[in-house]
């Protein structure tokens, strides 16, 4: 068993790119208006603020997961990663032409082959920019001693919180940036290289309370601060990703259904956020059904959207893009072994 893949952090991407899909829904069909700060209580908005508050730290979950483990930036991993996004990028569009009964257009049937740049995925574009520098970051954090590597973080946070979440500055823009995407990479180094395993075991707990409180203070400022306390960069929001890290961290199981369903999960984001059968079919119909139903109706409706397109982008993903992926990948095996012969 020693040799299986651990599942505990596949767990967390299960349960993170959940949140990603609780938040886009969230924001485009149950609380639209929970990105402006100082928000007027009411019990309906209560819910959505609590989902919000509770699932904001997943796209930093999913940086720091990347630093502990550190990339290995390959030609593979980028073909990888480009494969996945060109297919459910064409997939998605057409189905959205199906949908919709439009003509295919040449221009936007181009557009899906500029996979990285023409499908409205911020996140891919940002983590692809981390996967370039990874060597560099790697090396570095590797070299660092102990104490320089404390200083380091220490400057560089205080760096973010004044210039970005504090004074919106440098077009660091909420945390939706390569640097903070590099700051978290670092962040997560360091805890590797330097904070031990059983230290974060013995303190389980901890992190599971320090991570519900995090959410509660969250839910609580959207109502008494008057600025949008759901950033990436908000010092709260980084603090609870890294508590959720760590509390997953100190649970190792082994269980080869989550394996198998945390592989495919990433198309789950790339589906609900395609800019054709994402935001012109999905948002529009979630947003409808659930502002027309009844508030019980609503939450019901909202959770069989998110399970909906989660199980769904995990079926695509291992039918149709596994496939193809493990194709690329013995071919590039076939290539470079013609190379070296």
């Amino acid at each position: 068993m020693q040799n299986q893949r651990q599942s505990n952090i596949e767990l967390l991407r299960i349960i993170a790119i959940t949140m990603v899909l609780i938040l886009h829904f969230n924001v485009h069909g149950w609380n639209p208006d929970i990105l402006r700060g100082g928000l007027v209580f009411s019990w309906s908005s209560l819910g959505g603020n609590l989902v919000e508050s509770f699932s904001i730290c997943a796209v930093n979950v999913f940086v720091l997961i990347s630093g502990y483990f550190a990339i290995k930036l390959s030609v593979k991993s980028v073909l990888n990663l480009y494969i996945r996004c060109f297919i459910i990028g064409l997939i998605t569009y057409l189905a959205y032409l199906l949908i919709a009964h439009e003509p295919v257009s040449i221009t936007a049937l181009a557009g899906r082959v500029l996979a990285f740049t023409h499908n409205h995925w911020w996140f891919v574009i940002s983590y692809l920019g981390l996967m370039a520098i990874s060597p560099i970051l790697n090396a570095g954090c590797e070299a660092l001693d102990k104490r320089t590597f404390q200083y380091t973080i220490v400057i560089l946070t205080i760096f973010l919180l004044y210039f970005g979440w504090g004074k919106y500055l440098e077009k660091l823009n909420d945390g939706y940036s390569l640097i903070h995407f590099i700051y978290l990479y670092i962040v997560a180094r360091y805890l590797k290289l330097h904070v031990s395993s059983t230290s974060i075991r013995t303190y389980r707990w901890l992190w599971l309370g320090l991570f519900v409180v995090s959410a509660v203070c969250l839910c609580v400022m959207s109502y008494s601060i008057s600025r949008n306390m759901f950033t990436y960069d908000n010092p709260i929001v980084v603090l609870e990703s890294l508590f959720m890290l760590q509390f997953f961290l100190s649970i190792p199981f082994y269980n080869r259904f989550v394996n198998w369903a945390a592989a495919s999960v990433f198309s789950a984001y790339l589906i609900q956020e395609s800019p054709y059968f994402g935001y012109r079919w999905i948002y529009p119909t979630v947003s409808d059904s659930i502002a027309n139903g009844a508030l019980g109706g609503g939450a019901l409706l909202f959770a069989l959207y998110v399970a909906g397109v989660l199980v769904l982008s995990i079926l695509i993903d291992q039918i149709i893009v596994v496939p193809i992926i493990q194709w690329s990948n013995r071919l590039l095996v076939y290539a470079e072994n013609k190379r070296n012969s």
